[in-house]
């Protein structure tokens, strides 16, 4: 036993600085099935009592040979590149037949006896895999312990009598229980070979031997049995990244860069992106207020990701100026804003209206109902408005529902709408302010391009100006682009470059760091007056009433657009109108669908204004001003942007 205790505290002081080393390795975390052959070396030297009257025994000193079985489920979990945890619990058979002889005192008699050995185990054996060690980077060596409990360990004896010259077989014991069966402790160690069926499947054939510390009884305290063992798992990958193929170390390599960082402008056009201008100028925008709060699949509360809610101690301190000067960050605070201008306009009602998806949802016939009465109960209980100036109701599908064909679609149909003919309740926030520093072109594309002969295990692509940074993309796999929408403000008022980095590393410890830059060129106010340019004032406000597949304008955005936009076009304003969709249905009909929602807004706007200056562009869903990934940013998506810039006098 002290070898077994020497040995398990030399595996805990192998693991134990294992566990803080990278989840990267050739195999990932998995599960199956094995199966195998044992070849069983019974080591025997025991005697047996046949008659103590006689002082008749069968010595047992010959060493055996027997095959046997090995089947169980097995669990890998990657601990670092080149250790993994492999945990098997099964069924493990040791039986074997041994042979002896005996002699009584006087002489007269010689018997010849067979052993015959059931020995059944149910064995857990932790083992450690250790990966990467020879180039062969799918061949791997693995060591542990194997405990096995053994399961009515039983022997038949029979006696072969060959003297007097009449041979007589006897059993001596038929199916006896093997008494004081001992635990079985033994040392795992082998090698074995991953190769990859498929991303999800695997085979992994194993060469084993047993080494064991005990005895297999304490009454035969000379007697056990070392393994061979060969068998077969099939296993089947929890992680997206798969079984590799097979690859050999030396040949690893890894190269990355940037094939080119591109930029989009308002215009739709695109190209190589040689430098940034920030403009310092006046500027208005106008961030549209969504009347909608998305929910989860068969929950009354609204989704995590897409609304944020707080507790009635808090709405007490609730300011909408002090929201970050984003379309997405505002409306994940609809039902706050909402609360805030009820509080504000206090003869204002409101309509909350509960839907359901009509898919997943199809029987959930109080669910709609539950979800307007989470919204009402949450204005009544943290703003304190009175429940009967709160209408709820329900229904199955919204009244102008989005695509039931799609997941996205579907997803959308699952909120809490907000109606009221109070038209302060649901109008959209405007931010006025001097100097803000507007980059043009806005939206950034960094292409990179990674060649590597193993998987990318991580990645981190950072872009920073000077010491401040700007934007952080961790990541593993190999990353398509990284696209930057560059907000006002989010550039320094400066001529300090733009920089840029990416950080790569691959499955074979590989890494390797690119970088780049992008030269700013700043216009001040300052300096505008000095070359004799003019000050601009900027506004820009966005239209987001457009139903689903939809180029109609609601009255609201007309009333928007009378309240809002006209009052900024000047005589000598230019006005640029860009369409936009989401991401569902296809590029070119979105494109398609975007000019038709430019050129309603041009209209309404030049039926008001016959000497407007309009340049529309229909953009569809070919650059993401908001993450499609979320409803809200879907919603936001089926916009008319109009931005109205007019040089100051």
């Amino acid at each position: 036993m002290n070898k077994l205790k020497l040995f398990l505290l030399m595996i805990v002081f192998a693991l134990y600085p294992v566990k803080n080393l990278s989840q990267d390795s050739q195999m990932p975390s998995s599960i199956g099935v094995y199966a195998g052959l044992n070849l069983n070396m019974h080591s025997p030297s025991f005697n047996m009592i046949l008659n103590p009257y006689f002082n008749t025994s069968a010595k047992f000193n010959l060493n055996a040979n027997s095959y046997g079985l090995n089947t169980g489920g097995i669990f890998n979990y990657p601990l670092s590149g080149k250790f993994v945890l492999s945990l098997r619990a099964g069924y493990n058979g040791l039986s074997g037949s041994l042979s002896g002889n005996s002699q009584n005192v006087a002489g007269d008699s010689v018997s010849i006896h067979t052993f015959e050995s059931k020995l059944n185990y149910i064995e857990l054996s932790p083992t450690i895999q250790f990966h990467n060690i020879l180039p062969l980077k799918n061949l791997y060596f693995l060591a542990g312990i194997e405990t096995g409990i053994p399961v009515s360990p039983s022997y038949t004896q029979t006696a072969h009598y060959t003297k007097p010259n009449i041979p007589i077989d006897i059993k001596i014991a038929n199916n006896a229980a093997l008494s004081n069966a001992s635990t079985r402790i033994a040392i795992a160690a082998g090698l074995g070979y991953v190769y990859r069926l498929s991303n999800t499947l695997a085979l992994a054939p194993e060469l084993g031997f047993r080494f064991p510390f005990n005895n297999v009884s304490s009454d035969y305290k000379t007697w056990n049995v070392p393994q061979i063992r060969l068998s077969l798992s099939l296993l089947f990958s929890l992680d997206e990244s798969g079984f590799k193929g097979d690859t050999v170390i030396t040949n690893s390599f890894l190269d990355a860069g940037f094939k080119e960082v591109r930029y989009f402008d308002n215009q739709g056009n695109s190209g190589k992106l040689t430098r940034i201008k920030v403009d310092e100028v006046q500027y208005k925008e106008m961030f549209p207020l969504i009347p909608y709060i998305f929910c989860d699949e068969g929950s009354e509360f609204p989704s995590a990701s897409g609304q944020l809610t707080m507790g009635g101690a808090e709405s007490g301190e609730y300011s909408i100026s002090a929201l970050q000067a984003n379309a997405m960050t505002i409306n994940m605070h609809t039902l706050n804003i909402v609360g805030v201008r009820m509080r504000e306009n206090p003869s204002a009602e409101i309509t909350i209206t509960g839907t359901r998806d009509n898919k997943g949802e199809l029987n959930a016939d109080e669910l709609s109902a539950k979800r307007a009465e989470f919204a009402k109960n949450y204005l009544v209980v943290n703003f304190g408005i009175k429940p009967e100036r709160i209408n709820s109701e329900s229904r199955a599908l919204p009244q102008f529902p989005s695509s039931s064909s799609v997941a996205d679609g579907i997803e959308e149909n699952r909120r809490i709408e907000i109606r009221s003919k109070t038209r302060r309740i649901l109008e959209p926030i405007l931010v006025s302010k001097d100097k803000q520093s507007l980059a043009m072109p806005d939206l950034v594309d960094f292409i990179p391009y990674i060649n590597t002969s193993d998987s990318i295990s991580r990645y981190e692509f950072e872009i920073f100006q000077g010491s401040r940074p700007l934007k952080k993309v961790p990541g593993r796999g190999i990353p398509s682009s990284f696209k930057w929408a560059i907000h006002p403000n989010d550039l320094s008022p400066s001529e300090i470059p733009l920089e840029y980095s990416l950080y790569v590393e691959n499955s074979a410890g590989l890494h390797k760091t690119v970088t780049g830059s992008v030269p700013i060129e700043f216009i001040s106010t300052s300096r505008k007056a000095v070359e004799e340019k003019p000050d601009l004032v900027v506004c820009k406000f966005s239209l987001v009433q457009f139903d689903f597949d939809k180029s109609e304008i609601s009255d609201a955005d007309m009333e928007i657009i009378e309240k809002f936009i006209i009052p900024e076009i000047k005589f000598n304003s230019v006005i640029h109108i860009y369409g936009f969709t989401d991401r569902i249905g296809d590029d070119s009909y979105n494109k398609n669908l975007a000019e038709r929602r430019a050129k309603a807004v041009k209209d309404a706007l030049t039926s008001k204004i016959k000497s407007a200056k309009c340049e529309t562009y229909g953009i569809g869903e070919s650059e993401m001003i908001f993450d499609n990934d979320l409803p809200i940013g879907r919603q936001l998506s089926r916009t008319v942007q109009i931005f109205v810039e007019t040089p100051k006098q």
